[in-house]
């Protein structure tokens, strides 16, 4: 797998606007189906950051500046974001 075959542009073209459609969305670099997302956000702050990565080679974008939708589950809390960094040390993400 190669990873740097696709920039972080061709990465924000082909994500869909809606996070549902992600399930249904391809990967980039490995050509499977169904991303995965986390957003991570401010106490006090409907601003964020979100990644987004191939559940199946583990590649993917981190995406700063998002609106954080309501309802949504973002990690807001410092020992909450290391905690899922650390589960996922194995993402690769395209800057």
């Amino acid at each position: 797998m190669n990873v740097t075959t696709h920039s972080y542009l061709d990465w924000i073209k082909h994500l869909p606007i809606n996070d549902d459609d992600l399930a249904t969305c391809t990967c980039l670099c490995c050509g499977a189906t169904g991303l995965d997302y986390q957003y991570f956000g401010f106490e006090d702050s409907e601003f964020g950051w979100k990644i987004v990565w191939c559940k199946t080679c583990n590649v993917g974008i981190q995406i700063s500046r998002t609106i954080i939708p309501d309802k949504t589950d973002a990690l807001i809390d410092q020992t909450e974001r290391d905690r899922f960094l650390e589960q996922h040390k194995r993402l690769v993400l395209i800057s």
